[in-house]
């Protein structure tokens, strides 16, 4: 079966209390249950953190995705980002999909800070 065991964010995890400045460029790396099969594909993306989001049923806008901050090929269990350049509470998150159509996914939070503000 297709699982991710963890990910990791410049080696903390989503436990961790993760704080970069904004445009530092670090490193995510996801950690699979089996062997890497070379036929799975990876997609990664970052968004806003959502904070105010109420839950119990209400109705909510998709958090607004970060662009253009991936420094190189994104269908790995590793990627280099550039951090938002706007502080505030951000997420990574990893899609991995076999040939079966079966996907898993895992996240992990991380916050900007900007010290010259």
């Amino acid at each position: 079966p297709l699982r991710i065991k963890y990910m990791l964010v410049n080696e903390k995890g989503a436990r961790n209390n993760i704080f970069f400045k904004p445009n530092e460029l670090v490193n995510a790396k996801i950690f699979l249950e089996n062997n890497r099969d070379s036929t799975l594909q990876f997609n990664w993306e970052i968004f806003e953190e959502e904070w105010n989001y109420p839950g119990g049923g209400v109705a909510h806008q998709r958090p607004k995705q970060i662009f253009d901050c991936f420094e190189e090929n994104r269908n790995d269990t590793v990627i280099s980002f550039k951090t938002p350049k706007i502080e505030g509470p951000y997420r990574i998150f990893a899609y991995v999909y076999d040939q079966e159509g079966n996907f898993v996914t895992t996240n992990t939070p991380f916050y900007i800070l900007n010290p010259d503000e």
